[in-house]
């Protein structure tokens, strides 16, 4: 048996895996813990599983989740690597919808599709390169759910459209979804910016070969692109539900001036009527005063 078919398979049988979850404020407990500073605080825990299990599995992924195979095969000699990883993908539960990404610098090589990462590297750099892919799976995922987000806030503009110029007094009850849609573009503007920072790397204790996997993930992906678009529509998104909120309350006002102007003409109505009452009640006093001066001799 060559050498080459000795190493493969060597490499089989060294390979390693694990589960992965994003969660917000938690220790690693008995998985390995990478914390992550941009694009949010939280926490990646990889916990250890059988990789051929991994491997054939079609279990279906967590929104927070993602899973990772690494194979100890030089970086440089991988003839079968894109085939592995293919066929991995696409044993996955639901239809892969989106294409491969493939990176690698000269000690790694990963291939990332949809929360699902194939990494080849050198016992020595797996450290540095588990880093980099986790960091780019959670800057990847943070992109998609805003590209996602987009498409729901661009249906709601376009039937929110008319909230923007003269508003009913029926359409003043759309305030609590105006309120909400408010709430999400902020929470999108917060995010895009943050997926930006992430990709700037600016954290001073990042290793060399984390940024360099990382940054080349993020062109393989197209995120350098990707992430600055987005700036333009939720820009745009909150331009638009300022102006709805500015004329809902403008609406609000205007219906409040109505009620308190039909409030004050009624007011003032009962107080006209309750006066002639009066000046009628004291004419007819005063008839009645005349008339009996009038019957009683002098």
């Amino acid at each position: 048996m060559d050498n080459t078919l000795l190493e493969r398979e060597q490499s089989i049988l060294d390979m390693q895996a694990w589960r992965g979850v994003f969660k917000e404020g938690v220790e690693a407990g008995d998985g390995e813990a990478i914390v992550i500073m941009e694009p949010r605080d939280i926490t990646a825990v990889l916990t250890p599983v059988d990789a051929k299990g991994l491997i054939g599995s079609t279990s279906r992924l967590g929104p927070d989740a993602f899973e990772i195979v690494w194979m100890p095969s030089p970086a440089g000699d991988l003839p079968n690597a894109e085939c592995e990883a293919e066929a991995w993908f696409n044993r996955a539960a639901t239809p892969r919808r989106r294409s491969i990404v493939r990176a690698g610098t000269r000690t790694a090589r990963v291939f990332w599709c949809e929360g699902r990462a194939l990494i080849y590297c050198k016992a020595p750099q797996l450290h540095d390169t588990l880093d980099g892919v986790v960091r780019f799976a959670l800057t990847e995922r943070e992109t998609v759910r805003l590209e996602r987000g987009m498409k729901t806030v661009w249906a709601a503009i376009d039937e929110d459209k008319s909230l923007t110029h003269a508003v009913t007094p029926g359409q003043q009850k759309q305030q609590k979804h105006v309120n909400k849609m408010t709430e999400l573009v902020v929470q999108m503007k917060s995010g895009q910016m943050r997926v930006e920072t992430a990709l700037e790397q600016l954290d001073p204790t990042l290793a060399e070969p984390s940024k360099r996997l990382y940054g080349e993930l993020a062109i393989a992906a197209g995120l350098y692109d990707r992430a600055p678009r987005l700036g333009d529509p939720v820009q745009f998104a909150s331009d638009h539900y300022e102006l709805a909120n500015t004329r809902l309350i403008e609406a609000k006002n205007a219906t409040a001036e109505r009620t308190n102007f039909l409030i004050g003409h009624i007011l003032e109505s009962l107080i006209i009527v309750l006066l002639l009452a009066e000046l009628t009640a004291l004419l007819y006093e005063i008839q009645l005063f005349y008339d009996v001066s009038v019957v009683v001799p002098t």
